[in-house]
């Protein structure tokens, strides 16, 4: 059965209360200004106002980079792509206050997208010529490093992207999502890694970054580059089988804010789903990427008006494992032990792999556990350095990984991983 509003509710996903929401609640360290109107354009500026913290980006002089979402040829109004106007309202503030330049940046797996989503009218929109449409991947490309990765400890980008005079704004579009349960500001940011060095390496064919754990994988994309100002086109959203095909529904609201992640718990307000629904916003909280809860926000400017939507098919809810010791020494008998939290009923596998941050190939050292049926709960298994032929693994770095499936096998998979080593 698919994971629905009704499942995540007694998980403890519980929705907010369907009711108009005041433009202030509890001030804390965070700030989200909201914006609501029908036209995007003022929508953002409200946004933007509201905030009040645009002008401590001090643009002058520097390069704005905004990343829409433009994953389809398909116009805002379908809910898919992030609405030009909104796009357009932000270059405006960057080109006022006195930004060097404006790059509008996209890579798409089937090409770019810009005419069919209604950019065109940048290339021409500056007579300075300060305005730019930009393929990442026509960039130089690098291997940057993560600090502190859950998934990734290298993660390849664009180079212009990590350049100390560039002011990065996510414009992301409010979404649900059939990974993820809702695609925010956060997740905007999974449109940054160069496209052909992140082929699935598994039989269903998704982006390798899915396969290491989608969750964990956006926490280091926002490690790698962190947004410095984000933007939420929620003019109009998309609900049911989304990222990509599911209905539009008309919200008129931008949110805005310094802190991606602040702005993301705001979204999920709106759309009436708990602060626990989206987890890679729990790991980015104790990562210290922004706040646990919503009552650490002052949310400011116009009301916010809560509208349930519909949820997508969703993967089954299982927390990433954990491992002890994360070091171990198998030739002198030592052993690990990967601990893995099941919510719900699942398929799952569980393997030992060896991982590299320069291709996305994969190399398969032990099944722990081969797929089979898993109750909700805890589930505790030993490695003793041993792959599968008996042979001693050789010291290194090695990933836990698990994969688990709804008890039908329909749907999407959830992934998950965590770093072990193997000491010599």
């Amino acid at each position: 059965m698919p994971l629905t509003r009704r499942a995540v509710l007694k998980l403890g996903l519980a929705a907010s209360a369907a009711t108009a929401l005041p433009g202030r609640l509890f001030a804390a360290g965070y700030r989200v200004g909201v914006g609501h109107d029908t036209d995007g354009y003022n929508a953002t500026r409200r946004a933007l106002d509201a905030s009040g913290e645009w002008p401590a980006l001090n643009v002058a002089g520097k390069t704005v980079v905004i990343k829409p979402n433009l994953v389809q040829p398909r116009p805002a109004t379908t809910g898919a792509t992030t609405d030009p106007e909104v796009v357009r309202a932000i270059v405006d503030q960057a080109l006022a206050d006195g930004a060097a330049g404006v790059k509008i940046v996209e890579v798409a797996g089937q090409g770019l997208v810009f005419t069919a989503c209604g950019y065109d009218f940048f290339r021409t929109y500056d007579a300075n010529g300060r305005v730019q449409l930009l393929d990442l991947q026509q960039t130089t490309q690098v291997l940057a490093p993560v600090s502190a990765g859950m998934a990734y400890s290298a993660i390849s980008t664009s180079d212009m992207l990590l350049q100390p005079d560039v002011v990065f704004v996510s414009a992301a579009k409010l979404k649900t999502h059939t990974d993820t349960v809702a695609s925010l500001s956060m997740k905007n940011l999974f449109g940054l890694p160069t496209v052909d060095k992140y082929i699935s390496y598994l039989p269903a064919g998704r982006f390798a970054m899915h396969d290491r754990g989608l969750h964990q994988a956006v926490v280091d994309l926002n490690r790698l580059r962190p947004i410095d100002y984000a933007v939420l086109d929620g003019i109009w959203a998309m609900e049911g089988t989304a990222p990509l095909f599911g209905t539009p529904v008309r919200m008129d609201t931008v949110l805005a804010g310094r802190n991606a992640l602040a702005v993301d718990r705001v979204a999920l307000s709106l759309i009436q789903l708990s602060q626990r629904s989206v987890r890679h916003l729990d790991y980015g909280a104790t990562a210290g990427l922004g706040p646990m809860e919503l009552d650490d926000i002052e949310v400011a400017g116009d009301a916010l008006v809560p509208r349930s939507l519909l949820l997508p098919r969703l993967p089954p809810y299982v927390e990433y494992p954990r491992v002890s010791p994360a070091t171990f020494k198998p030739s002198s008998g030592q052993k690990t032990t990967v601990g893995v939290y099941y919510v719900q009923a699942c398929i799952r596998t569980l393997d030992i792999l060896r991982l590299y941050e320069d291709r996305p190939v994969v190399d398969l050292i032990r099944t722990l556990k081969p797929y089979d049926n898993r109750a909700p709960g805890y589930e505790f298994i030993t490695w003793d350095g041993r792959a599968d032929d008996g042979t001693l693994a050789p010291p290194g770095r090695y990933a836990a990984h698990f994969r688990a499936f709804q008890p039908t096998a329909e749907g999407r998979p959830m992934d998950g991983m965590a770093w072990l080593s193997v000491a010599p």
